[in-house]
């Protein structure tokens, strides 16, 4: 069975004017088209700071995630969605 899978990069370094990336991150996650999402932005998002990533998972530019926060993303991904 092919299963459909998406995912989407953190819209943390986006500015919040920038709707396009919103509703389109918004689709992704609740659309229905996927049967499976990787929430990357939810992962590295600093919750006391909603356009940002949480400072460790940053790798210093605001926009690239650190080592810390690739391995946060893989730990986003649900394994049970390959099966």
């Amino acid at each position: 069975m092919k299963r459909h899978l998406g995912g989407f990069a953190s819209a943390c370094a986006l500015s919040v004017a920038l709707a396009a990336p919103v509703a389109a991150d918004a689709w992704i996650r609740d659309g229905g088209a996927f049967d499976g999402v990787a929430d990357f932005d939810q992962a590295l998002r600093d919750p006391e700071h909603p356009t940002q990533m949480v400072p460790i998972y940053d790798c210093g530019d605001g926009l690239h995630p650190s080592d810390l926060g690739y391995n946060k993303m893989g730990d986003a991904i649900d394994l049970s969605l390959f099966e």
